[in-house]
């Protein structure tokens, strides 16, 4: 009995005069992924914004729908979308067997962008203005619902009927519908903003239906084509001039968090954690952000 206590004595004493202790733990992951104010952990998957620049010869199409106000929330209603990624052309030269490898150019993948297809049907719309702009197809209509405008077989018709007019024959102003599409990352009141230079739609497709699945919600789906990529990066604003470009100008909650100080919380655990979670406080803290 004397032995195990003697053994416990010299186990706090040792545990007293080591820096851990006996249960002490290596803090290799708190030390990269905590410390100073969490900078090197990993960015979260969820927290992007999205913006599309569309000219005003695209905005044309359907105006009252591509306002302002709807293309921010069009962006807000994305989904999912790919970051950009390249792929470089490598040729191999050798010389006198020396193998030397040169890039001689650069390839930009597709983009593909996910989005909800919503009850007002906008991101449907803006699809629509697309399909319209670039294909003449996409510009006939129905009469009164009961009755197509359009003509099968119009070819030797009068020069009426010739007015219907079939694909890329349509009387586009000669600039793109597209300005530039905007997707940023955002992590501790800074943002990363990837800009696709004259990005064109490759491919859109609308979801499937079946009465067999009571819990799924409908898509909308592109693949973006582009020239380039843009990289901007900067603090955090809120309101009408922020920055990234149309993040917090709609549907933003600016009220603060009942476990906030601001929002009548006495702090408690969370208020003695160093860069503890408020989404007021993420997104309008004047230490890091500039309020609207």
């Amino acid at each position: 009995m004397a032995n195990k206590f003697n053994a416990l004595l010299d186990s706090i004493a040792s545990g007293a005069l080591s820096p851990k202790g006996n249960l002490g733990d290596w803090q290799h992951a708190s030390r990269l992924f905590v410390d100073n104010n969490m900078r090197l952990a990993p960015r979260s998957k969820f927290n992007y914004h999205v913006k599309f620049d569309v000219t005003p010869e695209g905005k044309s199409l359907i105006p009252k729908l591509l306002d302002t106000g709807p293309l921010n929330e069009i962006g807000m209603l994305v989904k999912a979308a790919d970051l950009p990624s390249y792929q470089a052309n490598v040729e191999q030269k050798k010389k006198y067997n020396r193998i030397k490898n040169v890039q001689t150019g650069i390839q930009y993948n597709p983009v593909n962008i996910t989005f909800h297809d919503d009850n007002q049907g906008i991101t449907t719309a803006f699809l629509q203005a697309y399909y319209r702009y670039y294909f003449a197809d996409g510009n006939q209509r129905i009469n009164g619902g009961r009755a197509y405008s359009v003509k099968p077989h119009n070819t030797y018709e009068n020069v009426i009927a010739n007015n219907y007019k079939y694909g890329m024959d349509v009387n586009n102003p000669g600039v793109p519908f597209f300005k530039a599409i905007h997707i940023s990352t955002m992590a501790r009141g800074e943002y990363v903003t990837f800009t696709l230079v004259n990005p064109i739609i490759t491919q859109w497709s609308h979801d499937n239906l079946s009465n067999a699945d009571g819990a799924g919600v409908l898509e909308n789906k592109i693949e973006v084509a582009y020239e380039a990529v843009f990289y901007e990066s900067g603090a955090v604003k809120i309101g009408a001039n922020g920055d990234p470009a149309g993040f917090g100008q709609d549907h933003y909650d600016r009220t603060p968090s009942p476990l906030s100080l601001a929002g009548g919380g006495g702090g408690g655990l969370a208020g003695a954690i160093d860069g503890a979670f408020s989404l007021y406080d993420f997104i309008a803290s004047g230490d890091v952000y500039e309020n609207p």
